[in-house]
């Protein structure tokens, strides 16, 4: 079913079956048996609404698996030194895995690029949803998150603005990405590493990804 609102409302051409809106209205479409969710055509802007979570996109962000090593201790990624972090089940009862940094280990781990998403709306910038744990809530547990824009060598969350901070328990963080930092077309590059020496335990990543704003035209 469809709706109108606007200075003028519906009008059917003479002799045609066409529909004129009068300019600044809007036209909805309401949820039925072909159409999924109510959705709103801004007639002014040419601009499509969409409600919710829908307006939203997601980027998973997964670790670079071309040097990954199994070993009897766990999984390896791709890092520049050593071989943390690592993939393990920390309770052998529990069933789930997380990456783990052992105590005091800075090694930073890699993710595959991104390209940019052709319905990303820059003005929104990202956000970065971490669930993640240290061995106690302290001003030493936090992980930085770098990023790179394409091709350029220089990571564009400077200091400790990449920094999220982390508590004693597993818990979901985010850390906003402003607009500037995001390029428009092209691809993204990440890596995740803990910004001190952790002296106090292990911090451990279970899940990571991106989310963003949607184009609305």
């Amino acid at each position: 079913m469809a709706n109108s609102s606007g200075a003028a409302r519906v009008y059917k051409t003479q002799g045609g079956t066409g529909l004129v809106f009068a300019s600044g209205s809007r036209l909805l479409v309401e949820q039925g048996a072909s159409v999924q969710f109510n959705t709103t055509l801004d007639l002014a802007s040419a601009a499509l609404i969409l409600p919710g979570s829908l307006a939203r996109g997601y980027i998973p962000l997964r670790p670079i698996g071309a040097k990954t090593t199994a070993t009897a201790s766990g999984i390896v990624p791709f890092s520049t030194t050593g071989v943390q972090p690592k993939m393990a089940n920390p309770d052998i009862t529990s069933g789930y895995l997380a990456w783990t940094w052992a105590t005091a280990n800075t090694n930073p781990m890699y993710f595959e690029p991104v390209r940019v998403p052709d319905d990303l709306s820059t003005a929104g910038g990202l956000t970065a949803h971490l669930v993640a744990s240290g061995a106690v809530a302290n001003a030493t547990n936090a992980l930085h998150l770098a990023m790179r824009a394409g091709t350029a060598t220089a990571d564009v969350i400077a200091g400790t603005s990449g920094n999220i901070a982390l508590g004693g328990a597993a818990a979901e963080t985010t850390l906003a990405i402003s607009s500037g930092n995001v390029p428009a077309t092209g691809f993204m590059s990440f890596s995740l590493y803990p910004e001190n020496a952790h002296a106090t335990g292990a911090i451990s990543l279970y899940a990571l990804g991106l989310s963003y704003q949607k184009k609305t035209s």
